[in-house]
């Protein structure tokens, strides 16, 4: 499972993006951050982001993933495009990065699902970590969520 996170600050038009990896027992294997500039609007927030984690999974050959984060409207519109009409574009261009990707599927996940990609993304607006990067494991600063995160699962 990769979760998802972003954050879209809109005075500065900012957004952070931060996605972890877990394997099926729930332990993290590796995670991401990722700051974007010039962000005009929520929905290009999301579509940025969820691309990003998309083609960082192509990337990084991950198969059989589910991609899951707060994008209720976009994972709607791909399930069910003629539903959406005014989201075609995202449509194609999330369809192609899935496509990239063996057995990729999308969920829909509020934030208490989803807490330690999202606080990865907010230190980038709130902390103003702008620097990109991948890593091993969980970041050492939010040990105790990740440790009891699974612990839940």
């Amino acid at each position: 499972m990769c979760n998802v996170g972003f954050e879209w600050n809109r005075s500065n038009l900012l957004v952070g993006g931060g996605w972890v990896v877990r394997n099926e027992r729930g332990v993290v294997q590796c995670h991401s951050r990722r700051a974007f500039s010039n962000i005009h609007s929520l929905d290009e927030a999301k579509l940025v982001v969820i691309l990003w984690a998309l083609e960082s999974m192509g990337s990084h050959r991950m198969t059989n993933i589910i991609v899951a984060g707060d994008f209720s409207e976009l994972v709607g519109a791909v399930e069910r495009p003629l539903a959406w009409p005014s989201f075609l574009h995202q449509v194609g261009e999330i369809e192609l990065a899935m496509a990239r990707i063996e057995g990729c599927r999308l969920r829909s996940v509020g934030n208490e699902a989803n807490k330690g990609a999202t606080f990865i993304a907010q230190s980038v607006t709130r902390q103003g970590l702008i620097r990109s990067y991948v890593q091993n494991g969980h970041p050492p600063w939010l040990f105790e969520l990740f440790v009891n995160e699974s612990r839940c699962l």
